[in-house]
Order: structure tokens, then C-alpha cells, then sequence
């Protein structure tokens, strides 16, 4: 039988894996009942017309299959007139924009992708406690940094785009 993958062993703890493990460790004990407020599980389903309105919407035989691949170009096109309204920076919507279902997703694809073996991953800072799951699963080594805030938006965008800030 085949063992696991090193890259498994490299991961880092999933944070909110071992927050939840400990709550449920405290809720097993004698003593005041644990009240979890970790989860906003509502008590309530939605209102009555949200409901409704996506039983229609279920209903269009438009609304089944899957999403673009690449998205629809009507969404990219919108992200490069933003960042070209707010940062000043100019993207090319077919070859510089990706739309991903999350910013983990993106960072775990990207180091997968892009990094080598060794090679040091810059995550931006503060961070949510997954990203260094991109690094590890790579076998990078990880860093971490922004682009000084006192730099112009333009000069923000062009940093945070080349990934090097030289000095």
C-alpha cells in the first residue's frame, strides 16, 4: 500500500480544525455547559420571499450547469476597469485576471503552480491562518510582506504585481 504524500506531513495544522477540536474537548467536561460562539448558526430559515424567489430562479433551466471556466468576460473586463479606475493600473482581462472561488484556492493553486522547490512565497500580511498551506504544499520556504502603504496606488499595484520591492 502506497503511504502518504510528504506534502501531506508538510502542512501546517488547519487552524479553525484545532479551534474546533479544542471547544468540543471543553464541551465534553463536568462543570458550566460550553456555549460554542464560535458559529452563527441561525435559528431561523430566510424570509418567506427569498424562499420563493429562489425556487423560481432554480426553476429557469438557465440557472443549471456549470460556471464559465474562465468566468464570464463581462465579470473580467469589470475587474480591469476597476483596478484601472482605482489604482491606475492596466490589466489585459484574458491573460492577468483569474477568478477564483477564494483567495486560499488561489494562493494553494498558485504555489502548486508557480513555486519551486526551496523557492520563497511572499504571502500578504495579515494573512487568514490557511495561506501557509500554499507554501508547504509546494515545499517553499514562505515570507511575508506588503508594499509599503505610503506609496501611491499606482506604485502599490505595480509593487504588489512584480512581487519584488527592490531597495
Amino acid at each position: 500500500m502506497r503511504g502518504r504524500p510528504a506534502r501531506i506531513e508538510r502542512l501546517p495544522q488547519q487552524y479553525f480544525g484545532g479551534l474546533l477540536a479544542r471547544v468540543t474537548e471543553q464541551a465534553g467536561l463536568d462543570g458550566e455547559p460550553l456555549v460554542d460562539l464560535g458559529r452563527g448558526n441561525p435559528e431561523t430559515g430566510p424570509p418567506a420571499h427569498v424562499v420563493e424567489a429562489l425556487d423560481v430562479a432554480a426553476r429557469l433551466d438557465s440557472a443549471h450547469g456549470y460556471a464559465p471556466f474562465r468566468s464570464l468576460p463581462e465579470l473580467r473586463e469589470a475587474l480591469v476597469e476597476r483596478y484601472r479606475s482605482v489604482y491606475g493600473v492596466e490589466l489585459d482581462p484574458d491573460a492577468e485576471v483569474a477568478v477564483v472561488p477564494g483567495t486560499k484556492t488561489a494562493i494553494v493553486e498558485l504555489c502548486l503552480v508557480l513555486a519551486e522547490e526551496g523557492q520563497t512565497v511572499v504571502l500578504p500580511d495579515p494573512y487568514y491562518p490557511d495561506y501557509p498551506s500554499g507554501p508547504a504544499l509546494a515545499d517553499a520556504g514562505r515570507g511575508q510582506g506588503r508594499p509599503p502603504a505610503r506609496l501611491p496606488h499606482k506604485e502599490r499595484a505595480r509593487v504588489a504585481r512584480s512581487g519584488i520591492r527592490k531597495k
